[in-house]
């Protein structure tokens, strides 16, 4: 028994030494990522061809795909490649990509898609047909450009336009392809219940931003109801909760700006969706909470977020505001709200 028990303790400390390895750490990074990586853009290369460039999304937000996929038919053009493929993590970067006129998007998980990126890290410019579609691409192990995010007032977009697509502007941004029609959304209007101009979207989720309180929703949906508007959450019910009395809607991308518009109000969290409906022709407020565990450099969230400050839009109203001041601002919201509907 004493000899078993020896034998176990060595055990334990050979274990020991061997995780403390730096050597074998590497080469346990090596075989579990850096060959799995290749083995993907191999994958990739035998499937969209040995021409084909690769342009890799390597953050899976929605606002960030739209942005990188709204641009990249004209980058790709502008740059001589004929033959490419765009990959996303998930099957939601899927759904924003095809909203643009890409004929080969290929789903990745996150694993794939950082165990290419360690990959591409390894061999330098030696192969020169990948290429990260963000300006940090290689944020998990380097942050300086994390760190200088909103310096000399640059915002969300500048980092785009200026780092990963330097030459082009806001005008190279290709516009979304309306796959609504008229009829498909006034069905969604009455199955719901809902009034066509006088209903309040409420967009209460987003990745990056803490969630305001449930009291605040509540306060808002309640005041509008009050004053006879319908009222409905965009939210993927019942995974996501609705605000209570109110209507879960959930559409997809490609048709949630014509029912926005029909709506004619829509009240949202700064998120990736926010993106993806900036030139919405009706009442849009962007709330911009003060407070937030996520930082972007030295800017707020307004400063490096806001619509009007990318210049991509002016219709929106963009509030700033601290979290202990909701009961303020949900005030402020029907004030303003009931004085423009009068």
């Amino acid at each position: 028994m004493q000899k078993v028990l020896s034998e176990l303790r060595l055990s334990k400390d050979i274990k020991r030494m061997l995780k403390k390895s730096r050597s074998l750490k590497l080469l346990q990074h090596y075989f579990s990522h850096i060959l799995h990586g290749r083995k993907i853009y191999l994958r990739l290369l035998e499937k969209y061809g040995c021409d084909a460039r690769i342009y890799v999304n390597h953050y899976p937000g929605t606002g960030d795909i739209y942005i990188t996929t709204s641009l990249l038919p004209t980058w790709a053009e502008k740059n001589g490649i004929t033959q490419y493929v765009a990959t996303v993590i998930g099957k939601s970067g899927y759904k924003v990509a095809k909203m643009f006129p890409i004929d080969n998007v290929e789903i990745l998980t996150k694993r794939e898609t950082e165990d290419l990126l360690h990959y591409l890290q390894t061999i330098g410019e030696t192969e020169p047909n990948i290429e990260v579609l963000h300006f940090t691409p290689f944020a998990f192990h380097q942050k300086i450009i994390e760190a200088l995010l909103g310096v000399n007032g640059s915002n969300f977009m500048d980092m785009y336009l200026n780092i990963t697509f330097p030459g082009l502007t806001l005008d190279d941004m290709m516009p979304v392809a309306e796959q609504s029609s008229d009829e498909e959304i006034a069905a969604v209007f009455k199955e719901k219940g809902l009034f066509p101009g006088n209903t309040i979207v409420l967009v209460p989720y987003a990745n990056t931003i803490d969630p305001l309180s449930e009291q605040f929703w509540s306060y808002l949906a309640d005041g509008f109801k009050k004053k006879g508007y319908t009222v409905c959450t965009n939210c993927n019910y019942p995974a996501e909760a609705k605000i209570p009395g109110t209507i879960p809607v959930f559409l997809p991308y490609n048709k949630l700006k014509k029912f926005v518009e029909t709506a004619g109000t829509i009240i949202q969290l700064r998120s990736g969706l926010t993106d993806l409906l900036y030139d919405c022709n009706c009442k849009n407020y962007v709330l911009y909470p003060i407070e937030n565990f996520f930082r972007f450099g030295s800017a707020s969230l307004y400063e490096y977020f806001s619509l009007e400050r990318m210049g991509i839009s002016e219709r929106v109203t963009e509030i700033e505001f601290s979290r202990r001041n909701e009961n303020k601002i949900c005030e402020q919201i029907l004030k303003e709200y009931c004085t423009l509907a009068n």
